[in-house]
């Protein structure tokens, strides 16, 4: 497999000193990221969010605003569910947006 250039993976994941701490100093490959989300849907702390689409855009700014990096959680689109690899990070969300399992929980859940 060709490596992914390190303009590519600065742009995606984070500075290369962060994603270094995470793969180490070989060449990293695309199979090496899925295999990477892959071991963490298994291993990393579960949130259903069945309904987070529609919050997605709002997921993501939060996600920024408190500095969780993305090789520190997966959000697929299409999965209901949202992994973190810190648990601390995963209650922070649930803190501030409440149940978004429900369709009908997600307004009245979240802390403004």
């Amino acid at each position: 497999m060709v490596p992914l250039s390190p303009y590519v993976l600065n742009m995606v994941y984070g500075d290369d000193g962060y994603v270094r701490s995470v793969f180490g100093t070989v060449d990293i490959t695309r199979q090496d990221i899925e295999y990477y989300y892959q071991n963490a849907k298994s291993k990393w702390t579960q949130i259903k969010a069945e309904h987070a689409e529609t919050w997605r855009s709002e997921i993501g700014s939060w996600l920024r605003e408190n500095n969780i990096k993305g090789l520190d959680f997966y959000f697929p689109i299409g999965h209901g569910s949202i992994w973190f690899k810190h648990e601390q990070d995963a209650f922070m969300m649930k803190l501030k947006f409440g149940d978004i399992s429900s369709p009908n929980n997600n307004e009245k859940n979240k802390l403004k």
